[in-house]
């Protein structure tokens, strides 16, 4: 078995005190250039690596951030994901995932299993059932991403969304310029996310004239299971000329009756791009989250807020785009 290189044993080669190691690791200005390239040189050589799980109990900080999805498959969380990874390997940190298939009781579970790994910090998109976040996050520096946690701890916490008003708005306002005048909306059952969403939608059709009708508004369940009849109830039973999906999986749903079904005629919007979209035949309006985006300043403002947990909660709206597929 191959012995453990030590710190002390690179402190003697390097004539240096084991401090002077420590602090050439973690970059210290306190290390002289030409002190901290003979100690890089001599790790390098004996093959060193420095005890973390030592240093993370000694120091209480594990350079690790826990990030808690819904649904890691989702292409918008994906590409979030990979925002926060990257932002988090600039500044030194790494991420740990989680999936709770926007189930509450796996959130719960993986909330608790990443404090015992002594995360820094936590990005959170919630279920949209837990109500008791400042009692399980123990103080933990959390934001939280894409939707908001309950009305009564929205303030105690950071928060990172994109304006979903605005995102409807322009969808379902486009629809209506490009000649849809009975727009079904397929909303989401996510809190928060479907009322702001809903918002925009009726602010377009105010703006257009456009009397509301309850009766063309649906709501997906989290699988979207049943957004295929859905469809079918709000296209052929209440003859909507244009559909606005309130998120991609849904919209997913949507595609798949349009085309078991042969429709042909009904105008489409969505929240959430997707790289297949461009191969369809049927066109379509996409509002386009900053993902990416998304995943890197949560990092940012995450980061901050462990560095300085007395900051004021800080609430940060990001700016969807329209896009659109002929």
């Amino acid at each position: 078995m191959k012995k453990q290189i030590t710190i002390e044993e690179v402190a003697k080669r390097a004539g240096v005190s084991k401090a002077t190691v420590s602090r050439a690791i973690n970059n210290s200005p306190r290390v002289r250039a030409k002190t901290r390239n003979l100690i890089n040189g001599i790790i390098k050589t004996l093959g060193y690596h420095p005890n973390t799980a030592a240093r993370e109990i000694r120091t209480k900080v594990s350079r690790t951030i826990g990030m808690i999805l819904p649904n890691i498959t989702n292409p918008f969380y994906a590409e979030l994901v990979r925002g926060a990874e990257d932002q988090a390997r600039l500044s030194g940190y790494q991420i740990m995932t989680t999936n709770t298939d926007e189930k509450p009781e796996h959130e719960y579970a993986d909330i608790n299993n990443l404090l015992n790994q002594m995360v820094d910090g936590l990005i959170i998109i919630s279920t949209g059932v837990i109500d008791n976040y400042q009692q399980i996050l123990r103080n933990t520096p959390t934001i939280f991403v894409d939707r908001l946690p309950s009305k009564k701890e929205v303030n105690h916490f950071d928060t990172l969304l994109v304006d979903n008003v605005k995102g409807s708005f322009e969808a379902v306002n486009t629809l209506i310029h490009n000649g849809a005048e009975r727009i079904g909306f397929i909303n989401s059952s996510v809190p928060d996310v479907n009322t702001r969403r809903m918002i925009g939608y009726k602010k377009a059709l105010d703006a257009n004239n456009i009397t509301y009708d309850p009766d063309i508004i649906q709501e997906s369940n989290r699988k979207a299971t049943n957004v295929e009849k859905l469809t079918g109830q709000l296209i052929i039973n209440q003859a909507c000329d244009g559909l606005f999906a309130a998120n991609n999986t849904i919209f997913k749903q949507i595609l798949l009756k349009i085309k078991k079904s042969h429709i042909k005629n009904v105008k489409l919007a969505t929240f959430d791009d997707d790289f297949f979209y461009q191969f369809l035949d049927h066109g379509m309006t996409v509002i386009q989250q900053p993902a990416h985006q998304m995943g890197s300043k949560a990092v940012i403002n995450l980061i901050y807020r462990i560095n300085t947990p007395k900051l004021p909660i800080k609430h940060t709206l990001l700016k969807p785009t329209l896009k659109r597929y002929f």
